[in-house]
């Protein structure tokens, strides 16, 4: 199984575009001379048994098909299991999805063809992964780029439906969300510090540098400069917010008095017993706080170009 890949699709990825492609893809895969299984994905979060089947099966090398959050399910499959050592596992992406904020950082084709090139090469990196505790410790997320808490979350949680439209409408339900969104308090430490204990807008976790489709939030993030980026925005007004909607592509929202930027290894964020204060993670919505994230360095071997 060592040269055999194990294909995760999600074929609602990109507004359906994965599975309308799959077909065409998979000729591609074959033409290339990859061996390989895969599986098309019927329900959410199945990528994740798939993929933990797929291990126990011998697999070592998992493709994802779709977007990052496809493959976000492909991480925590990996580790939620425990008969291989996660550092032996292998990702690769075909990417197709809507907010690929992951493939971005690393700077992915979209051509399907320059994307089986990439992992046929199989050059690598270990990256650093994060861990979302909550629930006192009893549940948990794995997440490849990044952890939020408020505004991106309440976005997550209300825009779920629109993702299958493509991107603009997807833009437009976060347009809409600001308005309809209520700062939550916080009570914010990094590395046990206390960072912030007020209202807030948002607090971001970053490995990498984009959220939401290209939102730059954790400009100086590294994946796997062993640290988490923690970007905390304070009690911002919604009409600060919409001067700052521009700054949020380019990285300059980190200049505004009312966030702030720290590296740090663990953080702890408590919500006051808040029942609608949500965390999401690589744009997977999870449940309420108060959350736990830490650092895992070097932990996923991923296929870059």
């Amino acid at each position: 199984m060592n040269n055999k890949y194990f294909v995760c699709v999600n074929p609602m990825s990109g507004a359906g575009k994965a599975g309308k492609d799959w077909t065409a893809i998979k000729e591609k895969l074959h033409a290339a001379g990859l061996n390989f299984e895969y599986v098309l994905s019927t329900a959410h979060r199945e990528t994740i048994l798939q993929t933990q089947n797929a291990i126990e099966s011998g697999y070592k090398k998992i493709l994802s098909v779709g977007g990052d959050g496809t493959l976000h399910h492909v991480v925590n499959g990996i580790f939620l299991q425990n008969k291989i050592d996660y550092t032996e596992i292998e990702t690769s992406i075909i990417s197709i999805g809507t907010g690929n904020d992951w493939v971005r950082y690393y700077n992915f084709p979209n051509n399907y063809d320059d994307a089986i090139k990439i992992i046929k090469q199989g050059k690598h990196i270990h990256q650093d992964v994060g861990l979302l505790s909550y629930e006192n410790g009893t549940k948990k997320e794995y997440f490849m780029n990044f952890a939020g808490i408020g505004f991106d979350a309440y976005v997550v949680e209300h825009t779920a439906d629109l993702k299958k439209y493509g991107a603009g409408a997807y833009y437009y339900g976060l347009l809409k969300s600001l308005f309809q969104y209520n700062n939550v308090p916080l009570e914010v430490y990094a590395d046990g510090n206390l960072v912030a204990k007020d209202k807030a807008f948002i607090a971001i976790i970053g490995l990498g540098k984009y959220i939401g489709g290209g939102m730059k939030l954790c400009k100086n993030a590294t994946l796997d400069d062993g640290f988490l980026d923690l970007t905390l925005g304070k009690n911002l007004t919604k009409f600060e917010i919409t001067t700052l909607l521009p700054k949020l592509f380019s990285g300059n929202f980190l200049d505004h008095p009312k966030v702030n930027a720290v590296k740090c290894k663990k953080v702890k964020v408590l919500t006051n017993g808040s029942k609608t204060t949500k965390a999401e993670t690589d744009g997977e919505l999870i449940g309420i706080g108060d959350f736990e994230i830490e650092l895992i360095p070097k932990a996923l071997k991923t296929v870059i170009p």
